[in-house]
């Protein structure tokens, strides 16, 4: 897919993230501008409507990689901090929707 002058794989491409207020290229990208009207083909070339836990861990992983013998810039450990944001609330939620659900079983169980 080509976005904002480079091609990149699919996999790092959505419509949608909880991170549209920071900009997260090189890492992951946002269909933009003139690209929404080819919505349709887009999704057939497996660009998802939103990125997933795995996308954030991975973004995490690859600045780690970039930076392993340097402090990170300022934008990388926004990025980093806000990928992290995501995926802990992920977590937590879905920690959270599991307690329920096991409440839910031991009272049908009663």
């Amino acid at each position: 897919i080509n976005t904002c002058g480079k091609f990149v794989n699919s996999n790092k491409v959505a419509f949608n993230s909880p991170l549209s207020s920071i900009n997260t290229e090189p890492y992951l990208f946002i269909v933009q501008g003139e690209l929404l009207k080819f919505k349709p083909l887009l999704l057939e070339l497996a660009v998802r409507e939103n990125f997933e836990i795995h996308d954030f861990a991975v973004l995490t992983r690859d600045l780690c990689n970039q930076y392993i013998d340097a402090p990170l810039t300022p934008q990388g450990l926004a990025v980093c901090l806000a990928a992290l944001q995501v995926v802990f609330v992920i977590l937590f939620i879905l920690q959270l929707l599991s307690f329920h659900l096991n409440l839910f079983c031991l009272v049908q169980r009663i």
